[in-house]
């Protein structure tokens, strides 16, 4: 039996009793939720992205029966059909030509839109979201399924979101509202003063008269 293929037998007996899971995430689980302290506030916009760094682990060497040929794990991700979260790429660990690369953890991005399922009307309850299925030269590896758990909200009314979104026009309203009224008042007091001075125009002209009328008599 080879020194490998003893290893590897020697690490499943190991894992046997081991409760480290072989893959670990870091966090396992998370809630994307904008009514929870996860980088959401109710009063930021639904449209904004949020991003969220992942770690992941390995628990043992990646030993496949042919160091010499090709001995890679990958992290495989597929998202569900909701637009809003995508599968980021892959993860990977080539342990071919450096065998102590299974300790290097490696990390990952997911990117959480919350509007983008209005263009398409997709409507779902943002339920396991990720899978993650490992693909390896290894056995110990090979056809593993960490443990993930993504979940975001159930998607939302676009066009109540988009109301929402949509600029604020009240201080403007209001400031056309005062302009019209103070428009008003100053065209009545001009209309006023107007009507006053016609009035003493004619009060005086009418004393002239009377006044001419009398020197005749």
């Amino acid at each position: 039996m080879s020194t490998n293929m003893f290893q590897l037998l020697l690490l499943l007996l190991l894992y046997g009793v081991n409760a480290q899971p072989r893959v670990e995430m870091m966090p396992d689980k998370f809630i994307f939720d904008y009514t929870q302290e996860n980088k959401f506030d109710n009063g930021d916009s639904l449209a904004d992205a949020n991003t969220i760094l992942f770690d992941v682990e390995l628990s043992d060497p990646i030993i496949c029966a042919d160091q010499s040929q090709d001995c890679t794990l990958v992290l495989e991700f597929t998202a569900s059909d909701d637009p809003r979260l995508l599968a980021p790429d892959d993860v990977i660990w080539d342990a071919t030509n450096d065998p102590s690369v299974w300790q290097e953890n490696r990390s990952f991005v997911l990117t959480y839109v919350p509007d983008a399922h209005c263009e398409s009307g997709f409507v779902g309850n943002g339920l396991n979201q990720i899978s993650v299925l490992v693909r390896s030269g290894s056995e110990l590896y090979n056809m593993y399924r960490p443990s993930f758990n993504i979940t975001v909200p159930p998607t939302h009314n676009c066009e109540d979101i988009n109301d929402d979104d949509g600029p604020d026009l009240t201080p403007l309203y209001v400031l056309l509202v005062v302009a019209m009224v103070a428009f008003i008042i100053l065209a009545i007091l001009c209309f006023l003063r107007q009507e006053k001075k016609t009035y003493e125009e004619n009060k005086s002209r009418v004393y002239d008269e009377n006044r001419s009328l009398k020197f005749l008599f």
